[in-house]
């Protein structure tokens, strides 16, 4: 089965016992909106895992927000994660 090279489709079941912050996370949201949130979630952890979130509270974290930290624009990548969390950001097809 050949992939579509810049794009996956992923099909995952979240359950409540094994990943209950999660589970209660989604939850929370219309059935619509969970699937951008998983998204979010995915990307912000594939930061952390690189090293590349400021801790809130930090000093770094307000120019975070702000579009840049350390005086590095913000990559595509918190473009887009800013971007769904108010609403704009990636597709959903």
């Amino acid at each position: 089965m050949e992939e579509d090279l810049g794009k996956y489709r992923i099909v995952t079941t979240v359950k409540e016992g094994a990943s209950p912050e999660l589970y209660e996370d989604l939850s929370a949201m219309p059935r619509e909106d969970r699937s951008e949130r998983i998204r979010t979630l995915a990307t912000l952890g594939v930061l952390a895992m690189r090293g590349g979130l400021v801790p809130a509270g930090s000093e770094g974290a307000t120019s975070a927000v702000a579009g840049q930290a350390n005086g590095v624009e913000r990559s595509k990548v918190s473009s887009g994660l800013i971007g769904s969390m108010d609403g704009g950001g990636w597709d959903d097809d």
